[in-house]
């Protein structure tokens, strides 16, 4: 299989010979240029997609193959603890972008930011939110269930609220099948943070002093205010915990495909946190 080159930070270790195309300023002619990389190890990242998928996924009824991780190794993780920490799950995977270790940091950090040198970037999330996306961390998976119906039940965590929302709108995308199923109860929108939070007075925003915000979807948005506890969430906004259902053709002999992920947009800057529950992707019968 070809590396991909959207996401050098998933590339197998070992030499690559890279073909550029520069353009002169001047007379506006392009030149290929060949430029030798060598990507090295990461700690951990050849068994990393299997931990994770096989944490969040019900054995019982849910059978997964052809596991695929895109990202830096350290931007995703299992979790446990997430309930004394002020989740509404206990364990699970997070995915981030930033680093993975920080998600129970303790918000005494009002704008916590890790930029990869390297990272992955996400031409579908670009589409959905008309922004160049960076630092994509995203599992995906082939899976064969006998129910009809597949359940998700997910959690939502940013850095970017409150003061930067309509700014910076980090990606979430959990589809199945090719379907969007990360959206609203009511459908209407993607889950994301200019999608969900509450009535933010202008000057809490950075860019929009004069402006105020009104609130949208604001039952399913809770602030995280800064404390100084050590093993509390990091993230300043949080979304509730939404489980996402999709229906699925009742036939255990055929495969689906499930892809959750997310990613900054506009900028590597304040990170975002998506957490998947424990065996919290199930099927049953609808």
């Amino acid at each position: 299989m070809l590396p991909d080159p959207l996401c050098i930070a998933s590339w197998p270790a070992g030499q690559y010979l890279l073909k550029l195309w520069v353009t002169d300023s001047v007379d506006g002619k392009s030149y290929p240029r060949y430029i030798e990389v060598e990507a090295l190890p990461q700690a951990g990242a050849a068994s990393l997609p299997a931990q994770l998928a096989a944490a969040i996924v019900d054995p019982a009824t849910i059978t997964i193959s052809n596991v695929n991780y895109r990202g830096v190794a350290a931007a995703a993780t299992t979790f446990s603890g997430g309930l004394a920490a002020g989740l509404e799950m206990d364990e699970g995977v997070v995915l981030t972008t930033g680093l993975a270790s920080s998600w129970n940091a303790g918000n005494n950090d009002p704008d916590i930011t890790k930029e990869h040198p390297i990272s992955c970037i996400s031409m579908a999330l670009a589409q959905q939110v008309g922004e160049r996306t960076y630092a994509l961390s995203r599992l995906e998976f082939e899976f064969q269930c006998a129910g009809g119906q597949l359940e998700i039940e997910y959690q939502i965590g940013s850095e970017e609220y409150v003061e930067w929302v309509t700014n910076f709108n980090d990606a979430l995308h959990i589809q199945v099948d090719g379907r969007k199923i990360s959206l609203t109860p009511d459908a209407a929108q993607t889950v994301a943070v200019n999608a969900v939070h509450r009535h933010i007075s202008g000057w809490e925003r950075r860019l929009n002093p004069d402006t105020d915000l009104q609130p949208a979807y604001e039952y399913l948005y809770f602030d995280n205010p800064h404390r100084a506890e050590s093993d509390k969430i990091e993230y300043d906004g949080m979304i509730v915990k939404i489980k996402a259902h999709v229906f699925l053709t009742s036939n255990p002999l055929r495969s689906h495909r499930a892809n959750l992920g997310i990613a900054d947009t506009g900028d590597q800057e304040y990170d975002s946190a998506l957490f998947v529950r424990k065996r919290g992707i199930t099927s049953n019968t609808p």
